[in-house]
């Protein structure tokens, strides 16, 4: 796989798991099966972002990235601009919701200190489906966390490449979109202001 270069992954594994440390969410010792829930609740939410249809498009987009890269040395920007306009135009939307997963199993693969290809046994067989929404997709999803055949580390593991195959069949910059999502979890308030 090559939709996004395992070295790429393999650093956001280290930046998520790090962000996440330093936002308390590493203070508790959470089970396997709570952090499976948390990649779960990030199924849902990308399902409820779509059922809404809070997509980013490709305008808004290109806005964002053109200003992000325009303005990558202003000091302002990087304080307070990249997440004011961050959580005015790419939060919660389906894109955002798809990198939340993707760095929900960054650290989970991080606080196995594995790397992607450590933790990846393979792509994950399902009969490929014509799918009416996407909230069907979500349920694949969900079941490759709960397929006792692999260790639970290739599940999450195998999660993250089907959504990363699913954002490259669908145009999804999933790689900027991760990049922007870290950036704004460094801002967040311990526990992103939730009790865990």
């Amino acid at each position: 796989m090559e939709v996004v270069k395992k070295e790429t992954i393999d650093k956001w594994i280290i930046t998520a798991y790090d962000i996440n440390k330093a936002n308390g969410f590493h203070d508790s010792s959470y089970t396997d099966n709570h952090r499976l829930m948390m990649i779960v609740t990030e199924i849902g939410e990308a399902i409820e972002s779509d059922r809404k249809r809070r997509h980013l498009d490709k305008k808004a987009f290109e806005i964002f990235a053109f200003l992000d890269k325009s303005f990558a040395k202003n000091q302002y920007w990087q304080e307070k601009g990249f997440v004011q306009m961050f959580e005015t135009t790419v939060k919660d939307t389906f894109e955002d919701e798809l990198a939340d997963i993707c760095i929900r199993c960054c650290d989970f693969i991080g606080t196995k200190s594995l790397t992607f290809n450590d933790a990846f046994s393979g792509p994950v067989e399902f009969p490929n489906g014509f799918y009416n929404h996407f909230a069907e997709k979500g349920w694949d999803w969900v079941r490759i966390l709960n397929d006792a055949k692999f260790d639970v580390p290739a599940r999450v593991a195998g999660l993250m490449y089907e959504v990363l195959w699913y954002c490259e069949e669908h145009f999804i910059d999933i790689e900027k979109h991760v990049d922007w999502k870290l950036r704004y979890n460094r801002s967040r308030p311990r526990l992103h202001g939730k009790a865990y």
